[in-house]
This record gives C-alpha cells, sequence and structure tokens, in this order.
C-alpha cells in the first residue's frame, strides 16, 4: 500500500515539474519571437507594420523582409493576417521576393 501512495506521490511530482517547464519553454519562445532576451519580460507590443499600397488601391500593413513578409488588410486585427499572397481585390501577387535596389549610372 505504501508503494502505491509513493509512485503516486512521483507521478504527481513528475507531472508538475512536466508542466512547469512547458510554461517556461512556451516564455522563452515568447520572449524569443518578441525580440526580448530570453529571462526578460516579454513586451506586449505588435510587430512594427508599414503601410503598403497595391497597384488597384488597395491598404494594407506589412511586416517582415523578402519572403517572409506578412500582410494584413488596413485597419485588420495582428490576429488576422491575409493567407494568401495575392491581392484580394485585384489578384496581383504580393511582393515575396528580395527587393534589390535600383542602381543609376550617370
Amino acid at each position: 500500500m505504501r508503494f502505491k501512495a509513493m509512485a503516486g506521490i512521483a507521478a504527481l511530482v513528475a507531472a508538475g515539474v512536466a508542466v512547469a517547464r512547458r510554461g517556461a519553454v512556451r516564455e522563452a519562445v515568447r520572449s524569443r519571437w518578441q525580440g526580448a532576451r530570453p529571462g526578460a519580460e516579454a513586451s506586449s507590443a505588435e510587430p512594427a507594420r508599414e503601410p503598403w499600397t497595391c497597384a488597384c488601391g488597395k491598404r494594407y500593413l506589412v511586416a517582415g523582409r523578402d519572403r517572409h513578409r506578412i500582410y494584413w488588410l488596413e485597419g485588420a486585427p495582428e490576429s488576422d493576417p491575409l493567407l494568401s499572397d495575392r491581392c484580394p481585390e485585384c489578384e496581383r501577387p504580393l511582393p515575396a521576393e528580395h527587393e534589390a535596389a535600383t542602381v543609376t549610372q550617370t
């Protein structure tokens, strides 16, 4: 009987350690995603989003660079990004490649 009780307590302790560990991992991932140092307080600020306008006039907010860009319709919450790689208004592809600077020689 005593062995079963000890095994039950050990199982509860192991479960508690696993839950605490998972919370610490989630916090580390959240801090890293938001650009903070591990162990630092995570900020609740949204990622910087810059305005961008399609050739058809549809306005977006965009975050990220090159093929890692995320687009939102203007006024959409952060939790509702555009899931397509095309403008829903005109079906033109949204920029996703590296934008090279144009050099003009004189």
